[in-house]
């Protein structure tokens, strides 16, 4: 299983080194980029979640339902937030079909839901952009890639039960008006939310894979493309386990590449308990891409809410979230119903779209205690380029010093940790100085660094300038 992997040795081209250059760097509880620890230990960081929740709501005749099966991106262009959701309403002779919403916000939390011209109801106009049509299903994921034509700057993957089922795509110069491309792209049964995603050189998918029998069945497949219309065989990357509750699946992944750092991908897979119907969001990360992990204790990163809230049953959250202004916007639906069918007793539902925050960088931090010894935590051997060291930590309690090791783990002369100026308070950009050297000085050399930790949280480390 992924989970007894030891990223400490990986990849093997890393060789005597790992050439960080100025790329940042993220904790993660995989053990990647650390060779030696004391006293320390990863902490999986839950969001905040806003109090105004939802910021969503089924308010428009045609939404019986609201799901964030979706995605939300920053345009820098306009200045907005843009999210493309999914709802069920009554059309094709169905009360729960699925089209997809569209609204934009300037600020992330107040939304406006635009009267387009796109698909109407009753003869009004909406803010839908797609009807995925009588089989349409699932969530819908949206990539904004500026670099392919005009006419296919947006991207759309979405599922269908049409022609047998399986992956449909479509294409659009705005986001608003979409063209379906005229086949399904990959038959089988991906029921829910699939995610896509752009690597830098592909386009990777990933899927819900549905195994037999029932007990333990969902799991996430992972897939490839190089034109997001040939895609390959699904390989199964991510799936329930002995550590996981018995009868119970994984349902999404809300999987994203987290461009502010370098090699850090993560899920926000929801976990489906049988026996409860409740879904529950939980983490998983990945340095390459391919070989994926959840992170320690697999407790809920974003809380069940209160018995009467509409995100007492199910969470699922969609992808991407959007990186702003030193805040992690990660976007999510909730609903009261548990997600089996029940017996179709009178109920009241609720379901809604919601937000919870993370500080830059802060799903896994390093922590130390206050103990006079504190903690450390020392890093593989690494080559860098740049003038300044950089952290995020927070050391309102404490502090934090570094201290900078050759490659025979010796202290070098003037980066010991008597020479740090100590690091205290919180910022997602501390600099990093020793008294009578600059850490330029090094570039270009093989170093470790080792920070000492006492009363305080470390997220990440760059090299800038």
């Amino acid at each position: 299983m992924a989970e007894e992997i030891n990223y400490a040795s990986w990849p093997q081209e890393v060789g005597r080194f790992l050439d960080i250059g100025d790329r940042k760097q993220l904790f993660l509880d995989d053990e990647f980029l650390v060779e030696r620890t004391e006293g320390i230990r990863y902490v999986v960081n839950k969001p905040t979640k806003h109090p105004e929740n939802p910021l969503m709501v089924p308010d428009r005749p045609w939404e019986n339902v609201l799901q964030h099966y979706g995605s939300v991106l920053w345009d820098e262009e306009q200045g907005v937030f843009r999210i493309w959701y999914t709802c069920r309403t009554t059309r094709h002779g169905s009360a729960s079909a699925v089209i997809v919403g569209y609204a934009t916000s300037e600020d992330g939390l107040s939304w406006d839901k635009p009267e387009l011209d796109v698909i109407d109801y009753e003869g009004a106009q909406t803010n839908a952009v797609l009807d995925m049509g009588p089989g349409g299903s699932g969530g819908v994921c949206v990539l904004d890639t500026p670099w392919d034509t005009s006419d296919r700057r947006y991207k759309m993957l979405y599922k269908t039960i049409e022609e047998g089922g399986g992956i449909k795509v479509a294409f659009s110069p705005d986001g608003l008006h979409w063209e379906k491309h005229p086949e399904t792209v990959l038959g089988g049964v991906f029921d829910t939310f699939n995610v896509a995603l752009w690597d830098g050189e592909k386009y990777v998918a990933y899927v819900r894979i549905n195994q037999r029998p029932r007990k333990r069945y969902r799991s996430l497949g992972r897939i490839e493309s190089e034109d997001f219309v040939h895609w390959t065989t699904p390989t199964i990357v991510l799936g329930p386990d002995d550590h996981d509750p018995e009868d119970s699946d994984l349902y999404t992944s809300a999987a994203f590449k987290y461009d502010e750092a370098d090699r850090a991908y993560f899920m926000f897979p929801s976990l489906f308990d049988w026996r409860t119907g409740q879904l529950t969001p939980q983490l998983a990360t990945s340095r390459d891409n391919v070989t994926w992990r959840r992170v320690s204790y697999r407790e809920a990163v974003i809380p069940l809410g209160s018995p009467d809230s509409f995100e007492s049953q199910q969470m699922m959250v969609g992808a991407p979230p959007v990186v702003k202004d030193d805040r992690v916007y990660v976007y999510y639906s909730g609903d009261n119903r548990p997600h089996f069918g029940g017996t179709g007793a009178p109920f009241e539902t609720k379901s809604g779209i919601a937000l919870a925050t993370y500080r830059l960088d802060g799903f896994v931090s390093i922590e130390a205690g206050e103990k006079p010894s504190g903690g450390s935590v020392t890093t593989i051997p690494i080559q860098f380029s740049g003038t300044e060291l950089e952290v995020n930590a927070d050391a309102t309690w404490g502090e934090i010093r570094v201290e900078i090791l050759d490659d025979t783990n010796s202290v070098i002369e003037g980066f010991g940790e008597d020479a740090c100026e100590p690091i205290r308070g919180d910022s997602v950009r501390h600099t990093v100085g020793w008294r009578e050297k600059k850490v330029a000085e090094l570039a270009g050399r093989t170093i470790k660094l080792r920070f000492r930790l006492t009363g305080s949280k470390l997220y990440a480390f760059q090299f800038v300038g």
